[in-house]
């Protein structure tokens, strides 16, 4: 192989293992080994750029059977010569334990060197340790100064940990704006946690508009990459046509993508899709098996979901038991749908003595939450005094706050307090309209209501209308 087929080789190495192999396929394996023993007798010779790159082909096995007792070797010899990606790589072997026995301490000594030397990775990787205080006492400010500066060589994962640290506010003034500068420069190299992070803030509009579209294709990138994080919420953007056409067949699979790599949302997801038959059959056994591999990972969502199954006996035997269990451990991770099964196992006293003030205090947490149904139990406690108080006026408020979610039976009540003025002013054109929209969505007691007081109301709000005139005109 000549001089040029060698450079080639060279330069292809420094890129990553990626990139070589897919290149290596233009050397053939004579000529590969003709490669290795240019270095090995260069190496020899004590050429510290030549035992860095002997060091590489056994660290990444290539054409060769990968040997990190061997890699060590020439990696420490050309690293005492001062070479500073050898440098990095010794760092990285004494860490993870790779040809050599595990030594933080002179893991971080090599690594140090390196990033010393000008390294952009080995300034990245210590910037991480600082970043997660794992190796040396966490230090925010060191680790910043260490991303900066591996960024000033275009480093994307310094740049996606500068994102972190100025969307967090950690060490820095929170700044949304560089976030999503550094998260997007970081994206556009292909680092795909950060097209991840990306596509966060654009679902979430935190740090930027909300914007479902550029979520998407954010989400895209770094799903087709593999991230098990993205293929979720690439799942549910398909589920709930978000940013692109609703199909519950492709949100389905990629689904399937994120659980099948261990994802606890992807899991949970694909229980509740099984219960609904959205896209698929439904199927409660495939339901209760997917939930239940995230309820028993504290995912909050499966919990609550599992318990709902127990509490109905949907596709198994009803166990108020197992479903107070499951509503209480999903319920303590602040998920508002177990909130609220909680407070009516509480409420009923199914399983538990009954206890209107835990009842309450369920509730509560649900509702503000924004959880219509929570919100319409409140008011109807509220309006009854069923253990508690009696008092319109918040009976009011929380059907107000449903009724605004569209929730039917919070519509038709808030419709009847205007019309009977309990709680707030009397207030026909308001009473009409609340009951109107229950009616329309299908409440059959609004229905009754507008039916058997058709006229009624016509009569009052003509009144009404009459006497508001009369108080313009004095």
């Amino acid at each position: 192989m000549d001089k040029k087929d060698l450079t080639v080789y060279k330069q292809v190495s420094d890129k990553g293992l990626v990139v070589a192999q897919h290149t290596s396929k233009e050397i053939t394996k004579v000529g590969a080994l003709k490669v290795q023993n240019v270095y090995l007798e260069a190496a020899k010779k004590g050429d510290a750029e030549a035992q860095y790159m002997l060091g590489l082909i056994y660290y990444r096995g290539e054409h060769v059977p990968q040997d990190y007792s061997e890699a060590f070797k020439w990696f420490k010899k050309s690293a005492e010569q001062g070479d500073a990606e050898a440098q990095f790589y010794l760092g990285v072997m004494y860490e993870k334990e790779q040809g050599v026995p595990q030594d933080f301490s002179r893991s971080h000594e090599w690594i140090t060197r390196s990033a010393m030397q000008g390294n952009a990775d080995a300034q990245c990787h210590l910037g991480k340790t600082y970043y997660d205080g794992l190796l040396v006492t966490l230090n925010y400010a060191q680790a910043f100064k260490w991303f900066i500066k591996s960024d000033e060589q275009g480093n994307p994962e310094a740049q996606r940990y500068l994102g972190h640290m100025y969307y967090r506010g950690l060490d820095v003034p929170r700044d949304y704006r560089k976030a999503l500068n550094y998260y997007t420069n970081s994206a556009k190299q292909g680092d795909a946690e950060a097209q991840y992070y990306l596509g966060i803030i654009y679902f979430n509009g935190n740090g930027a508009s909300q914007n479902y579209t550029k979520a998407f294709e954010w989400f895209s990138k770094s799903a087709e990459q593999g991230l098990a994080e993205a293929q979720c919420y690439l799942g549910v953007l398909y589920y709930n046509g978000k940013g692109v056409f609703q199909d519950y067949s492709t949100a389905f699979s990629w689904f399937i993508k994120a659980a099948t790599q261990g994802n606890l949302d992807a899991q949970s997801s694909l229980g509740i899709m099984y219960i609904k038959g959205h896209g698929i059959p439904k199927d409660y056994k495939k339901a209760f098996e997917y939930l239940s591999k995230a309820a028993e990972n504290d995912n909050p969502e499966a919990q609550s979901y599992l318990g709902f199954m127990y509490y109905t006996g949907l596709g198994v035997t009803q166990d108020y038991i197992k479903a107070f269990e499951w509503f209480s451990k999903s319920a303590q991770q602040e998920y508002a749908d177990a909130q609220y099964y909680l407070g009516q196992l509480y409420f009923n006293g199914i399983v538990v003595p009954q206890d209107y003030p835990k009842a309450l205090k369920w509730f509560l947490k649900s509702a503000e939450q924004g959880k219509a149904i929570a919100q319409n139990f409140l008011g109807k406690m509220y309006y009854n005094g069923t253990g508690i108080y009696q008092d319109h006026s918040k009976a009011f408020g929380w059907f107000s706050k449903a009724a605004k979610q569209d929730y039917p039976e919070s519509q038709f009540s808030l419709g009847l307090m205007y019309f009977y003025g309990e709680g707030t002013s009397k207030n026909i054109s308001e009473a009409k309209k609340w009951i109107q929209k229950a009616a329309d969505a299908g409440n059959e007691n609004a229905i009754r209501f507008l039916e058997e007081h058709a006229n009624d109301l016509e009569q009052k709000m003509l009144k009404s209308n009459n006497n508001h005139s009369k108080k313009k005109k004095r």
